[in-house]
């Protein structure tokens, strides 16, 4: 076991050596290759919730364009049972975002979202607002509420006279 412990060690010392020496002489080559070509892309996290934000939404769909009037397709992605969805490696760019496909029992959103990423961070803002609101950040996603579907349900009364007499 002496020699094996021995053996390990300079396998350590000349893998140490070995490689201190080929990074120092590749790494300045590699680093103005990486500058000039270097691509950044963000993975931008969606939560949905309800109006009130306590309710996770399942089902949710979520489509990102090229352009603002959401016509150029980019990418999909659906919330699932958590009520998160992720769109995946969206490069550097200016993006527009709308919900394409309402939870159950939920308004579709009319809102149109601006993805702005840069450097692999990624920012949504509301760009034109059809009454949803979105809060959070890229680290801990960007939660987008939604409304109940409602409507009106009217009841008559009606009073039918009987006949109450001992016949």
């Amino acid at each position: 076991s002496s020699e094996s412990s021995s053996s390990e060690n300079s396998e350590d010392e000349s893998g140490e050596n070995e490689s201190s020496s080929s990074e120092s002489s590749s790494s300045e080559n590699s680093e103005d290759e990486s500058s000039e070509k270097e691509e950044y892309s963000a993975d931008i996290k969606l939560i949905k919730t309800n109006d009130d934000g306590k309710e996770l939404l399942v089902g949710a769909e979520f489509t990102l364009y090229k352009d603002a009037n959401c016509t150029d397709y980019v990418a999909k992605t659906v919330t699932g049972q958590n009520g998160v969805a992720v769109l995946y490696d969206i490069p550097d760019g200016t993006y527009f975002m709308k919900e394409t496909v309402a939870p159950a029992g939920f308004k579709l959103s009319q809102d149109v979202y601006c993805v702005s990423v840069e450097q692999g961070q990624a920012v949504v803002t509301v760009a034109s607002n059809g009454g949803n609101s979105i809060s959070g950040n890229a680290t801990d996603g960007y939660v987008i509420k939604n409304f109940a579907l409602t409507s009106e349900i009217r009841l008559i009364k009606q009073y039918e006279a009987k006949n109450l007499s001992n016949e």
